[in-house]
């Protein structure tokens, strides 16, 4: 059985810049939707790569690239709320 996305699990913004060999962790105290928002953002430098540090039922998973688009644009992807 597939686990639900957990939309509101505990997310962490980790950047890659040009030259850097590891992430590092730059946005903390968000949930996973929220840090897709900031991610999936197209107006981020190319050569900054962005990676989402999230913990998804228990574990503690890496989401990066093709996933960020992929999650980012799931029609089941709640809104986020209104500011």
């Amino acid at each position: 059985m597939i686990e639900p996305i957990p939309w509101e699990a505990p997310a962490v913004i980790a950047l890659k810049r040009k030259g850097d060999i590891h992430y590092c962790p730059e946005i903390a105290g968000l949930t996973l939707n929220s840090a897709l928002e900031y991610a999936a953002n197209p107006d981020l430098l190319e050569t900054t790569k962005v990676c989402i540090l999230v913990n998804w039922y228990g574990e503690e998973r890496a989401i990066e690239g093709r996933r960020i688009w992929q999650l980012s644009v799931n029609p089941d992807r709640p809104s986020l709320p209104i500011k």
